[in-house]
């Protein structure tokens, strides 16, 4: 039997805000091909971890126009309007999120996200910073799915792996959760995660 969720921490972006780089170059590029072309082979997740995991969005911009030259433009538009992939919350996770908190759990952030890309992001919608504390791989050097950065916020905010419940849109994220003793959950969409919550007693 399944240990008495006592806290709960949360992934950010698709979960509480959302977020992809085609709503930008979707407006941006008008060529259909060369707009695939950029999401496929330009603005990678592999490139993307690497701002997750502390560079600067502007030098890791500036080493993507040096391999790639043909694409300065719509490079230099991602760095200038980045804000633009992130277009708003997920109001029905927020929600849920501030019935959690009306119930009295601590809840927790746990999210790869850049440095600079964060601050933005809160300074856009402070409700991604309204935690009882937050592990951002932008400021640890290390992201998911690795260990590591779970075992940070474990270790940071003296929590029991069993009595935390994870909540992340990534099937490998939430695997890797699993793995270290977590209870952790697959994000689809905030009725799915209501029924999960339900569920489990939290809710």
């Amino acid at each position: 039997m399944a240990e008495k969720i006592e806290y709960i921490a949360f992934d950010l972006g698709r979960v509480l805000v959302d977020w992809n780089p085609a709503y930008l170059f979707d407006r941006l590029i008008d060529d259909a091909a060369r707009r695939q072309y950029m999401l496929e082979h330009v603005v990678t997740m592999d490139w993307i971890e690497e701002v997750d995991r502390g560079k600067a969005l502007s030098r890791a911009v500036a080493e993507r126009i040096i391999a790639f030259p043909d694409y300065t433009v719509e490079l230099m538009e991602y760095g200038a309007r980045w804000m633009e992939t992130l277009p708003g919350l997920i109001h029905g996770t927020v929600a849920l999120k501030r019935r959690l908190k009306g119930r009295g759990y601590p809840l927790y952030a746990l999210s790869n996200f850049g440095r600079d890309t964060y601050a933005d992001a809160v300074k856009a919608y402070p409700e991604l910073a309204d935690f009882d504390g937050a592990v951002i791989s932008g400021h640890e050097g290390v992201i998911k799915p690795e260990p590591e950065i779970y075992q940070i916020l474990l270790s940071r905010y003296n929590l029991v792996p069993e009595k935390l419940l994870f909540i992340d849109d990534r099937a490998d994220n939430v695997a890797q959760a699993q793995a270290m003793g977590i209870q952790a959950v697959q994000f689809h969409d905030a009725a799915r995660l209501e029924e999960d919550l339900t569920a489990r007693a939290v809710l």
